[in-house]
């Protein structure tokens, strides 16, 4: 495991995917999420709380080096992903993902602060890829029109 934090301490998620940036924000656990972009938008919690759970705990198949050096191999110098979440207590976490293993599959990754580079399975990744399903069906279509695909 690289981290992992309490999801009901998570305060606000901002990943990048797709060359779109999606900001999600809550004042504590017990307030709805909203996002930042248009805040007028009515989200689904139960998606937006799911991709919370995920955010909050990142999990490693092998670790492939353990330092930065090369990195451009493995896709950061052109991340497909990045994830950065703050916690209740103004910590934050950045994950950064590179590109795919084709033959596992796995993606390369790290996160700021801890110098290794390490494997992620493709879930982790999928999770954040529905933004066109985090709003109520009158808006969807507005989140449509952004391309959420990698």
């Amino acid at each position: 495991e690289i981290y992992s934090v309490d999801a009901d301490k998570i305060t606000q998620m901002k990943y990048t995917l797709g060359g779109v940036v999606y900001t999600f924000d809550r004042a504590d656990s017990k307030s709805d999420w909203t996002y930042s972009e248009d805040t007028s938008l009515s989200l689904d919690q139960d998606t937006v709380d799911s991709m919370a759970s995920t955010a909050a705990s990142v999990s490693t198949k092998k670790v492939v080096q353990d330092n930065l050096d090369n990195s451009s191999e493995y896709g950061f110098d052109s991340p497909t992903f990045t994830l950065t979440i703050t916690l209740s207590d103004g910590s934050a976490k950045t994950v950064t993902v590179g590109s795919e293993n084709s033959v596992t599959s796995e993606y390369y990754a790290y996160v700021d602060g801890d110098n290794r580079i390490f494997t992620i399975d493709s879930d982790f990744l999928n999770s954040f890829t529905t933004a066109d399903n985090l709003s109520s069906s009158d808006v969807s279509s507005y989140l449509n029109s952004s391309d959420s695909s990698y």
